[in-house]
């Protein structure tokens, strides 16, 4: 999940589970893997894991703040180009930004 340091249910969020992303100092920009309930007729099992092959596109404009999505590829690209986000910004594995 994208969120800033306090958040309550009010702020615009990018939910779990994100794989690529990248930010500057007005948007965020990710990649969210799809995720489905691993028993679904398993009322007890409440685990999720991952859709392969489903990813669903966020942009989060941390001025306003505003979150787009979730987006599918097409749109994603459409809402970059009416936002403006820069193309400096590239989806990156999420794993790239750990300390």
């Amino acid at each position: 999940m994208i969120a800033p340091d306090t958040w309550d249910y009010r702020t615009p969020i990018i939910p779990t589970k994100i794989v690529e992303c990248d930010f500057d100092s007005t948007f965020v920009i990710a990649r969210q893997q799809e995720l489905r309930r691993r028993s679904p007729a398993d009322p007890g099992d409440q685990y999720m894991e991952p859709t392969p092959g489903k990813y669903h596109y966020w942009i989060l404009d941390v001025r306003l703040p505003q979150v787009y999505g979730p987006l599918n590829s097409g749109e994603f690209a459409e809402q970059r180009e009416r936002l403006k986000v820069p193309t400096q910004l590239t989806l990156k594995d999420v794993y790239l930004f750990r300390p």
